[in-house]
């Protein structure tokens, strides 16, 4: 219960969703509580997005790859993020709070998600997460996404599959070394093969 009177009342209000327990990701293969998060307007009162995730804790055991950490580490995963509109905020400000509860839980700071088209596939969200700081350990993806950002195009279609993305930690030395363009252009094409 709040005692002191609250000063501002702040522009979007994030509150928690109790959720059955459920496997966070296809990844973890691991029954977990993931929160559900929605994010209110409290100048409109209306719902405008709501984010599913947890913090996990990913080592080698995991085949997919996300932080090239050689050790295990905990991370915020955030499952599914969807906002109703686009271009307010919204998303920046769910990431941010992804980022501050995996600093709560001991995850320093460290969010990863897998990019998909699959609530949009007209505007894919790839280029939102690379403006954001996000990036992949394809170093094709990465450049392109760099150069759409920069010609101000969207992505293509045929390019936007899911792609595993992190946000880097400052001061964090990755071991991996990143493939050359050519060679993460030719297992791209590998795929459709």
């Amino acid at each position: 219960m709040i005692t002191k009177p609250i000063g501002k009342i702040p522009e979007i209000l994030i509150y928690k969703v109790p959720q059955k327990q459920t496997v966070v990701g296809y990844t973890y293969h691991k029954c977990g509580f993931p929160t559900l998060y929605r994010m209110a307007d409290t100048k409109t009162g209306q719902l405008v997005g709501e984010m599913l995730g947890d913090v996990v804790v990913h080592d080698k055991s995991i085949h997919q790859t996300f932080y090239p950490i050689n050790e295990p580490y905990k991370t915020f995963y955030i499952a599914e993020l969807k906002m109703d509109e686009r271009g307010q905020g919204y998303g920046s400000k769910f990431i941010q709070f992804a980022k501050n509860l995996s600093k709560q839980f001991g995850g320093e700071g460290r969010v990863h998600l897998v990019a998909s088209r699959l609530y949009d596939r007209e505007r894919p969200p790839h280029v939102f997460y690379k403006k954001l700081g996000f990036v992949s350990n394809n170093k094709f993806m990465n450049d392109y996404l760099d150069d759409c950002i920069k010609s101000k195009t969207p992505l293509e279609s045929e390019l936007a599959c899911n792609l595993n993305m992190y946000l880097p930690i400052e001061g964090e030395i990755y071991t991996n070394n990143h493939k050359s363009k050519f060679q993460s252009f030719i297992n791209f094409l590998k795929r459709f093969l």
